[in-house]
């Protein structure tokens, strides 16, 4: 019995040390060709960012490219299959040899992460927060796909044009990151754990 409990731990540890493991190296993909476009003398990329917000609740932010064109606001997600979704619907679907799993739409969520920065960074017009979902992975979409949410390998093409608009001076751009190192939460499992609590909190249906 002991055996069995003892095996029981590990393999859970072990699934989620694969999960997290699996995660983090999808995102240090999609970091590195967000990396690789960036110009070091207006551009920075921040990667990870856990933000606490004014309700005690918890936000983490895939990627945040602070630039003197604007804040991009990244989500990023690994898929293959099919996807089926509409800007609007609350859910997307998504097939793999027919069978069919719904997901959170990923522009709702990045709505959030969005509104928390424009929060962080108030002293900043609306206009200079753009959204953008990024799918890595063989995922195909079987609907037409918003203008700002893009396939990893069509960023370069995607990101080139933005740059004709300077929305930030260097110096805005500079304090923006100097504000988000010092209100964002340490990356740590404590970290991690917080926003997961969070996360079921906000789930739980209110009476």
């Amino acid at each position: 019995m002991v055996t069995l409990v003892i095996g029981l731990v590990l393999g859970f540890i072990a699934g989620r040390w694969q999960r997290r493991y699996q995660r983090s190296w999808q995102e240090r993909q999609v970091a590195e060709v967000l990396g690789r476009q960036l110009n070091p003398q207006q551009e920075v990329l921040v990667n990870n960012i856990t933000l606490k917000l004014a309700d005690g609740s918890t936000t983490q932010i895939d990627h945040i490219l602070l630039a003197t064109s604007g804040i991009y606001v990244i989500e990023s997600k690994h898929y293959r299959g099919w996807i089926f979704g509409q800007p609007t619907a609350a859910r997307w679907t998504q097939v793999v040899y027919r069978q069919k799993h719904q997901f959170q739409n990923p522009l709702r969520q990045n709505y959030r992460h969005q509104k928390a920065l424009e929060q962080l960074f108030d002293f900043l017009p609306s206009e200079a927060f753009k959204s953008l979902v990024i799918f890595s992975g063989t995922a195909e979409f079987k609907t037409p796909m918003p203008s700002n949410v893009i396939q990893l390998q069509q960023y370069p093409a995607w990101f080139a044009p933005q740059r004709g608009e300077q929305l930030l001076s260097i110096n805005r751009v500079q304090f923006c990151l100097g504000r988000l190192q010092f209100c964002r939460l340490s990356e740590s499992d404590e970290t991690d754990s917080l926003h997961r609590h969070n996360l079921q909190q906000r789930r739980q249906p209110r009476l």
